[in-house]
């Protein structure tokens, strides 16, 4: 097969790779803000003198 076939290929595969990682991110940092809103809520429970859990 000819080279710039196989660079097409090549960028196609690339651009999946790329994609995945952009949504990987990002739900990383959904799961990152939840965990980090969900810690500051319960900072300020016990700061108030609220239980936990």
């Amino acid at each position: 097969m000819a080279p710039a076939i196989y660079a097409g290929l090549q960028r196609e595969i690339a651009d999946v790779v790329e994609s995945t990682r952009a949504a990987a991110a990002r739900s990383v940092n959904a799961f990152m803000t939840a965990t980090y809103r969900e810690i500051g809520r319960r900072i300020v429970e016990f700061e108030q003198g609220g239980e936990l859990g």
